[in-house]
């Protein structure tokens, strides 16, 4: 479904959202009705996933051309710098739809949220970082993994790694707690 809903360009961002809700539900153990889900999340959220989707658009064009001129000077300072800046970036990208899923935060305060939740644990976000690109590199050599599960299962275990982030702080499992209250 994630595919299908980002064939037109501009709705990924909305699709990602539908994306992490359904693996939300699968790492709380809950059997969700994926369409369901998926296109409860997709609506709810298609606002505020343009706009932090433009935000790291944005960013990301940034860096690519910041990378041209790294590339070009070779310097070691620059280059250092701009892997540090990648890696702040690509971590805030993991935290982002983990939390927008979760609860309801203006899109200041997502991100607010996300980039204090980068340096809390960063080695679990160095290993979430690490398993993705694992996974693309395996979607890149067997290239119909790309198309099957890449993103469902990256979505999975990054909302389980964030999961698991946040529960060290006590955060998600005053949810489950209120989760298993309700049932």
């Amino acid at each position: 479904m994630f595919l299908l809903f980002s064939i037109p360009i501009v709705t990924a961002p909305a699709a990602a959202a539908g994306l992490f809700a359904v693996a939300r539900k699968y790492v709380y153990r809950q059997e969700p009705n994926i369409y369901h889900v998926f296109w409860v999340s997709f609506c709810e959220n298609f606002k505020q996933s343009l706009l932090v989707g433009l935000a790291l658009a944005v960013a990301a064009a940034l860096l690519f051309v910041d990378f041209q001129f790294v590339y070009i000077a070779l310097n070691r300072v620059f280059v250092v710098t701009w892997a540090v800046v990648f890696l702040v970036a690509l971590s805030l990208f993991v935290h982002v739809y983990p939390l927008m899923v979760h609860m309801t935060l203006s899109t200041r305060q997502l991100f607010v949220n996300a980039a204090r939740m980068i340096f809390i644990r960063p080695s679990i976000s160095i290993c979430n970082i690490a398993l993705l690109l694992a996974m693309f590199f395996l979607s890149y050599v067997v290239p119909i993994l790309f198309v099957l599960c890449f993103f469902s299962i990256s979505a999975t275990i990054t909302y389980w790694m964030v999961n698991k982030k946040y529960a060290a702080m006590g955060f998600f499992e005053t949810h489950c707690e209120m989760e298993a209250e309700k049932l």
